[in-house]
């Protein structure tokens, strides 16, 4: 009888027993990989994705633009986080000197990058350049910004740290594209070179035109040359220099916004702001109006009372002795910009 006892106990504790592995198999990990029954979590599914968290941005220059051989383009940036505060973001390109040659074969530069947020105040484009002639125009999602700055226009030798005046309106968050075009005279590309590209985002608050402090300093169409254009508004150039005074009360001499419109622009003509180079006239080689272009004016070029602006049209392409023959209209400044 205590035999049977003992018999009937050991085979409820077995049963016990098995009762508990079971339930443990369902719960503890362990268990469920020592009786093969978790396989899966050992071995991967051979189908199975990785995630890998993008930290840069590549930047993908068009298929026909190839870095002059022995230079060394680097291809990623930082992702650039537009914000409120004032910042010097990450280039959007960065080559080594020498730099890319834009010319006859190569006559244009394309890159994308890619922005956090939208631009919500006017950025600034910040590059060197070397040989500038021509208007070669400059695009941000195809929207024409202005032309590569620089007044010297010599071979070999470079103009650093120039600046172009980007709108909030042309950048937008996710990928952005920058376009750099060689600008065509007599069918010859201009032949120049560009390097230490970037972009400083929400660089300054501007203004909205009918909000701010506005001079208008022209409204007449001007053509500014020295030939004949029978086919234009205005046949007769009235000069090869642009020239006009204005003036500034005394509570708006401040950072500013100049906007023009621009008609048939060739070459890097030079806007001047009481003797201080601003920029070279935005536009394009088309018989077309360009309108409301932006240039950006800093506080010290500007002063209480009377101020001028000149336009100087500059030779170019195969020309010596024909300067460039173009129309503008519509220029007035916009005050109330801060740094």
């Amino acid at each position: 009888m205590e035999t049977h006892r003992r018999r009937d106990l050991i085979g409820l504790l077995a049963l016990l027993v098995a009762i508990l592995t079971l339930i443990s198999a369902f719960f503890i990990p362990e268990v469920r990989q020592i009786l093969g029954l978790d396989r899966a979590s050992v071995t991967p599914s051979v189908t199975q994705e990785r995630t890998v968290e993008a930290t840069n941005a590549v930047i993908t220059p068009t298929e026909n633009l190839e870095p002059t051989p022995g230079i060394s383009a680097t291809n990623t940036t930082e992702p650039m986080s537009a914000t409120t505060t004032p910042i010097v973001v990450s280039r959007v390109i960065d080559v080594e000197d020498p730099s890319y040659r834009l010319t006859d074969d190569l006559p244009s530069f394309f890159t994308r990058f890619w922005l956090d947020d939208g631009a919500a105040l006017g950025s600034f484009l910040v590059l060197d350049t070397e040989g500038v002639n021509h208007a070669n125009p400059i695009w941000f999602n195809d929207e024409l910004v202005g032309v590569v700055p620089g007044e010297l226009g010599e071979q070999n030798r470079w103009e650093t740290e120039l600046v172009l005046f980007v709108p909030p309106a042309v950048l937008h968050e996710g990928e952005n594209e920058l376009r750099v075009e060689a600008g065509s005279v007599s069918n010859n590309y201009d032949n120049f070179g560009i390097r230490n590209l970037r972009l400083e985002v929400n660089r300054i608050a501007i203004p909205v035109r009918g909000d701010g402090v506005e001079v208008h300093i022209d409204n007449e169409v001007r053509h500014i040359g020295d030939d004949e254009r029978n086919e234009w508004l205005l046949a007769q150039p009235e000069s090869a220099l642009y020239s006009k005074f204005f003036d500034l009360p005394s509570s708006s001499a401040d950072n500013a916004l100049l906007f023009i419109s621009t008609y048939d622009v060739s070459c890097a003509n030079l806007v001047s702001i009481n003797d201080n180079y601003v920029g070279n006239l935005p536009g394009r080689a088309a018989e077309r109006w360009a309108d409301n272009l932006q240039m950006y004016i800093p506080a010290d070029y500007l002063q209480i009372g009377s101020n001028r602006i000149q336009i100087a049209a500059v030779k170019c392409g195969s020309s010596t002795s024909n300067y460039d023959d173009f129309m503008i209209r519509d220029l007035v400044l916009v005050l109330g910009v801060e740094q």
